[in-house]
C-alpha cells in the first residue's frame, strides 16, 4: 500500500474514532465498544477488548469488548496477568505488537497454548497517573504485515481516550458520592437543629441502630460496634418505666419529632439511668424539600442527654417534700395536741409534767430531723470539682469523733496511709453518717471494721458492723436512692450518704450476712 493510501486510511480511521466517541447520546459502554470495532476492522483482526487491572492479585478482567457472530464476546474472562500478552505491555508502559507469535518467541506462552492468540497488539491504559488497564486487538491467525507506527499510534491513542473517560466517570461519580455525602450530613444538621444533647444515633426504619456517637459508650457502657445492628427499643428499661418505643419509632417515621424525658436505659453494667430523648426523620437526601413525603423518610436521628443529676435533685426535693409532710406533720400534731392539753392542767399536775416531757421529746425529733436535712441540703449539690486527697486522715477524724459519740462501739481502721482518691470533703460527712449508723444501731456493744481495698480505677471502702442488718427500705436507698412510700427521721441521713457519694462519682453497695452488715463506698482512685 502506498504512502498516500496509508495515510488517508489513517485519516479515516481517526475520524470516525472521533465521531464515536464524541456522540454523547450513547451510554460510555456503547461508545467503547465502537471505538474496538474501528480498531478490528483497522487492523484486520478478529477481536477488540478493554482489560482491567487488579494489582493486588495480579489478575486482569476484560470490562468491554467486540461481538460478532464469528467471535463472540469476551467481557468478564479474567485470568492472571502473566497468562496474558497485557503483562509485557503493562511492564513496558508503551505499546506491545507482533503480527506472529514466531516473530517475537512467543510460541509456548500461555496465551499463545491456552487461547491461540498468535496476533496481537496491546496499548495501556493510564488513569490519574496509574497503570488501569490494557486496550487490545487479538487474531488467532498471523497477520502478514508488521504492525506500522502508524497503527501504533493509533491504538496508544485509543488508549488515551479510554483513559480520559475513565477518569471523568471516576470523577464524576466521587462528585455525585460527595454531594450525597453532603446533603446528608445537612439533613442530619437539620435533624439536630436547635438540639444539643451527649449522644447521637442513627435507626432505619426498622429501628436498628446504624450509627452512634462514640461519646454513647462513655454514658451507657457499650462500644459503637456493639450497638451498630442493634434494635434501638433493646436498651429500654421496661421495669423502670411504660414508654412505647415502637410507637415513639412509628411517630418518627410518619414525620413527627418526638420526645420523651427520663427515659430508662440499662447500661452495659446493669446499672439504670434516665435520659431525655429526641427523634427526629432522617429523608433520603436525593428526594427535593418541597417533594418529600413520608414515604421519603430512611431512618431517625435519635439524641439522647444525661438526666441523672436533674433526677438527683427532684428525687432530693421529693425526699424532703415527703419527710416535711410526714414527719414534721405528725410531730407538730403531737406538739399541738399536749400543748392543748397543758392548757387544762395545773402546773403542778402529773399529768402535765408527763405531756411536757412528750413535747420535749417530740420537739427533739424535729430538731434531730431539721439538721440531717440541713446536712443534706448542704451536700447535696448538682456540681463538684473533684480534687487528690487522702483518705487516712479523713477517716481517722471520723473514727475519732463517732467513738467519742459512742464509746461501747469497737471501730476497727485498718487502711494503707498513702490512699489517695478523687472526691471532695464532703465525703467526710457521708462516710461520718455511715460509720455512725453502724456504731449505732448495731447493738450495745457493736464491733465496726473499717477497710480499704484500693484498685487501678476505683476504691472501696468497706464500712461493716455485727448487728442485725439494715432494713430492706434503708438498704434501697442506699443501693439505689429509690424512695420509699415513708421515709422516716431515722432513714434520712442515709439518704444523704447516698446523695453525697452519688454526686462525687461515687456508689454505694451493701451486702447481708448472719455476722452482719457490710456497705462498700467506692471512689475514683488518685494518683499514688
Amino acid at each position: 500500500m502506498s504512502d498516500r493510501s496509508e495515510s488517508m486510511r489513517q485519516s479515516k480511521a481517526y475520524k470516525r474514532l472521533y465521531d464515536v466517541i464524541h456522540t454523547n447520546e450513547e451510554p460510555l459502554h456503547d461508545r467503547l465498544e465502537n471505538a474496538l470495532e474501528i480498531g478490528v476492522e483497522h487492523f484486520g483482526v478478529d477481536v477488540g477488548y478493554i482489560t482491567q487491572l487488579d494489582p493486588e492479585k495480579d489478575h486482569l478482567e476484560i470490562i468491554v469488548s467486540t461481538n460478532s457472530e464469528t467471535q463472540p464476546s469476551l467481557k468478564g474472562l479474567s485470568d492472571t496477568l502473566s497468562n496474558t500478552f497485557c503483562q509485557r505491555t503493562i511492564e513496558n508502559e508503551a505499546v506491545f505488537a507482533f503480527p506472529d507469535v514466531s516473530t517475537v518467541g512467543l510460541e509456548n506462552h500461555p496465551a499463545t497454548q491456552k487461547y491461540g492468540v498468535h496476533c496481537y497488539h496491546g496499548a495501556p491504559i493510564v488513569v490519574d497517573g496509574e497503570p488501569y488497564g490494557t486496550v487490545c486487538f487479538a487474531a488467532q491467525a498471523a497477520r502478514e504485515t508488521a504492525f506500522t507506527e502508524q497503527e501504533k499510534s493509533f491504538s496508544h491513542l485509543i488508549a488515551s481516550i479510554v483513559g480520559y473517560e475513565f477518569e471523568q466517570q471516576d470523577y464524576e461519580s466521587k462528585l455525585s458520592t460527595r454531594e450525597e455525602e453532603l446533603q446528608k450530613h445537612a439533613e442530619i444538621n437539620r435533624a439536630l437543629t436547635d438540639i444539643n444533647f451527649n449522644v447521637t444515633f442513627r435507626t432505619d426504619r426498622s429501628g436498628q441502630i446504624t450509627y452512634t456517637s462514640s461519646s454513647a459508650e462513655e454514658l451507657i457502657g457499650y462500644t459503637k460496634r456493639e450497638l451498630e445492628g442493634t434494635f434501638v427499643g433493646s436498651l429500654y428499661a421496661e421495669e423502670y418505666g411504660s414508654i412505647d418505643v415502637q410507637g415513639m419509632l412509628d411517630r418518627a417515621l410518619s414525620g413527627e419529632t418526638v420526645e420523651e424525658w427520663d427515659f430508662p436505659i440499662e447500661k452495659r453494667n446493669g446499672e439504670i439511668c434516665y435520659v431525655d430523648f429526641r427523634g427526629a426523620p432522617i429523608y433520603d437526601t436525593t428526594v427535593t424539600v418541597e417533594d418529600r413525603s413520608t414515604t421519603d423518610i430512611i431512618g431517625v436521628q435519635g439524641i439522647i442527654r444525661d438526666a441523672t443529676d436533674r433526677r438527683r435533685r427532684q428525687g432530693f426535693m421529693s425526699v424532703i417534700h415527703r419527710v416535711l409532710r410526714h414527719n414534721l406533720r405528725n410531730d407538730v400534731g403531737v406538739i399541738r395536741g399536749y400543748s392543748d392539753m397543758l392548757e387544762q392542767t395545773v402546773a403542778n399536775d402529773a399529768d402535765a409534767r408527763l405531756a411536757l416531757d412528750r413535747i420535749q421529746t417530740a420537739a427533739d425529733r424535729l430538731l434531730d430531723i431539721s439538721e440531717t436535712a440541713q446536712n443534706l441540703q448542704r451536700n447535696v449539690k448538682t456540681a463538684t470539682s473533684l480534687k487528690e486527697t487522702r483518705l487516712k486522715p479523713i477517716l481517722n477524724r471520723v473514727v475519732t469523733e463517732v467513738q467519742s459519740e459512742y464509746p461501747a462501739a469497737t471501730i476497727n481502721l485498718n487502711t494503707p496511709v498513702n490512699v489517695v482518691v478523687y472526691t471532695s470533703p464532703r465525703i467526710e460527712t457521708a462516710l461520718k453518717e455511715l460509720i455512725e449508723n453502724a456504731a449505732k444501731h448495731s447493738g450495745e456493744s457493736p464491733t465496726v471494721p473499717i477497710s480499704i481495698e484500693k484498685g487501678h480505677e476505683s476504691t472501696t471502702i468497706f464500712v461493716s458492723d455485727d448487728g442485725p442488718g439494715l432494713p430492706e427500705s434503708e438498704k434501697t436507698v442506699l443501693e439505689r436512692g429509690n424512695e420509699t412510700p415513708l421515709v422516716h427521721g431515722t432513714g434520712l441521713g442515709l439518704w444523704m450518704a447516698y446523695w453525697a457519694i452519688t454526686n462525687l462519682d461515687g456508689s454505694l453497695s451493701v451486702s447481708t450476712t448472719t455476722n452482719g452488715t457490710t456497705i462498700g463506698v467506692q471512689l475514683p482512685t488518685g494518683p499514688q
